[in-house]
């Protein structure tokens, strides 16, 4: 990786066994980067918690309240239609009841979608289930990099060549260490 290095652990003529730190580059970008990536972990499984645990639930009983609407909406209009034909009540009053009927279905159909959306495997769940599984897939490469910060010795052996020293700024592929 790019960046600064912090510490140099070793010198030339050093014995280093595998996995001895040899220098570390600055972290503290990374080291953020990983903590942003934890916390989209958290909320994505927060989220996922929250439509397993209220969001069915909530569907359920939107579900439940839509389909008396209906129910109601319906049964008024037949009766104002009976009455509008006995001249009882006014085309108005018809046309009103049947507005109102109209919406109750809707809103029926409404709750029965977002019912359907809020079962396993479906709609708003997926989503989050497929937001948190890019939210650890991004933590698993944050975390990665920053491993990347510590610079380890891949086998036994002296060091042979040191061509960096602390505050200087590394690319990729310079060498640093010859082993």
């Amino acid at each position: 990786i790019a960046g600064r290095v912090t510490e140099v652990a070793v010198r030339e003529g050093d014995v280093v066994r595998p996995g001895q730190t040899l220098l570390r580059i600055d972290e503290r970008e990374l080291l953020a980067a990983s903590e942003q990536a934890r916390a989209a972990v958290t909320q994505a499984e927060a989220r996922l918690r929250q439509l397993k645990e209220l969001g069915l639930p909530l569907a359920e009983q939107a579900l439940r309240q839509a389909e008396a609407n209906a129910v109601q909406a319906a049964r008024n209009h037949k009766r104002v239609s009976e009455l509008v034909t006995r001249g009882f009540y006014s085309q108005a009053q018809l046309d009103d009841a049947l507005r109102a009927r109209e919406v109750g279905d809707s809103q029926l159909r409404s709750a029965r979608l977002q019912m359907v959306s809020q079962q396993a495997g479906r709609g708003e769940v997926e989503l989050a289930r497929s937001s948190l599984e890019q939210a650890r897939a991004a933590l698993a490469v944050a975390e990665a990099k920053l491993s990347y910060a510590t610079l380890r010795a891949p086998v036994s052996g002296t060091v042979l060549t040191r061509t960096v020293e602390p505050g200087d700024t590394v690319q990729p592929a310079r060498a640093l260490l010859t082993i």
